[in-house]
């Protein structure tokens, strides 16, 4: 396996991977397209109450469906991860093997500790 540098003496990283986080932009996307699926689905409900049955043939039922397919679509499109609705954090998350002289309690002071498999810690820099 490829090695990256050491954080510390006595801590051997098998792999670092960068965390990201959602921009502002995908933030405000999501909440548009709930909000507009939301909208669309109270206001169907209010003109339908009075129906026993959902005739989609009505002009109604057609602009339901389109706010509410955009909405999703919108909502879908946020949080596909293309490059421009991410940033990196600066923090990272290290698979790793522990040698005998480092402490349980500087690990837990100075990371988060995700899961420990067959001695390979899962960890991340605490924010």
């Amino acid at each position: 396996m490829f090695k990256v540098e050491n954080i510390i003496k006595g801590i051997n990283v098998l792999e670092q991977t960068p965390i990201k986080d959602y921009t502002m932009l995908s933030r405000i996307l999501v909440g548009i397209g709930i909000g507009t699926a939301m909208i669309a689905t109270i206001i169907f409900y209010i003109k339908t109450k009075s129906q026993y049955s959902i005739c989609w043939k009505d002009k109604c039922s057609k602009i339901f469906l389109i706010f509410y397919i955009f909405g999703l679509s919108l909502v879908i499109f946020a949080i596909i991860r293309f490059p421009w609705f991410y940033i990196e954090t600066g923090r990272y998350t290290y698979k790793c093997i522990l040698e005998d002289d480092v402490s349980a309690n500087y690990i837990s002071d100075n990371f988060n500790v995700i899961s420990v498999e067959d001695g390979v810690w899962e960890i991340e820099d605490k924010e």
